[in-house]
């Protein structure tokens, strides 16, 4: 049975995800530590977003003052990376054996909105996506936060700014490619899709309401569907935007 004490002359001092280990962050996101409550902790949002698929597959930074740290090895994935999505422990040992445990907690905020995650090629700044060339991205949509929908695996694809007058505001529409076909948000797969961003539209609801009332009308052979998300480009939080079906 493991013993653990209070004279373990070990500490942690630094914990947090690192930036250059896990493929989806820009900069590390570190977490809080409360040496009293032997607790490290993180809340994730809006501002201080790790996506569910980095969360899953977590490659940590730790500095303590001497000694060694060590996962549960129900925890531990078999690349070396560690689950978060749940709690989980990690025990410090010092030079003479003695043990101390943390426990680890990250929260989610809780996304309502159905989250869709862009991650550029080689992290390339939002203000590379041009109008009319695509540029490479990643793609996956986590709509954990929602019992609507099912989220998608990663799937590789591209994305291009779209509009006319709309590509010259603050918050910019985009349309994107799948490189392969899927079913976002419930509806039939396809491979391309769009991302209004409703700049000038304060409610963000105004083409969800006018698209619903189009399938009312019995004379319309056909309405696309449009749903609001919560999209992050880089792991950035762009607002909300209506992902739906491209007319072609």
């Amino acid at each position: 049975k493991t013993v653990y004490s209070s004279e373990c002359e070990v500490r942690i001092t630094y914990f947090a995800l690192s930036a250059d280990k896990n493929q989806y962050l820009i900069s590390p996101i570190e977490y809080a530590i409360d040496e009293d409550k032997e607790t490290i902790y993180l809340n994730v949002t809006y501002d201080n977003y790790a996506d569910v698929f980095t969360l899953s597959n977590a490659f940590i930074d730790i500095n303590t003052e001497n000694g060694s740290v060590s996962f549960d090895e129900a925890d531990t994935n078999a690349d070396g990376s560690i689950n978060l999505t749940h709690t989980v422990r990690c025990v410090v040992t010092d030079s003479s054996g003695k043990k101390k445990r943390y426990v680890v907690n990250t929260d989610r905020q809780v996304f309502k909105l159905p989250i869709v995650n862009i991650y550029l090629e080689n992290m390339n700044s939002v203000s590379s996506i041009d109008r009319d060339v695509y540029t490479n991205m990643t793609f996956f949509a986590d709509c954990s936060g929602s019992a609507e929908y099912d989220s998608t695996n990663i799937i590789n694809g591209k994305i291009r700014g779209r509009g006319n007058s709309t590509w010259g505001w603050e918050k910019k529409p985009y349309k994107i490619k799948l490189d392969e076909k899927a079913s976002l948000l419930g509806l039939s797969e396809n491979r391309d899709w769009i991302l209004l961003a409703n700049y000038v539209d304060k409610s963000l609801i105004r083409n969800t309401v006018a698209y619903e009332m189009g399938k009312e009308m019995d004379y319309l052979s056909w309405t696309p569907t449009q749903y609001p998300v919560d999209l992050f480009i880089n792991g950035v939080y762009q607002g909300v935007y209506s992902m739906g079906e491209h007319m072609e």
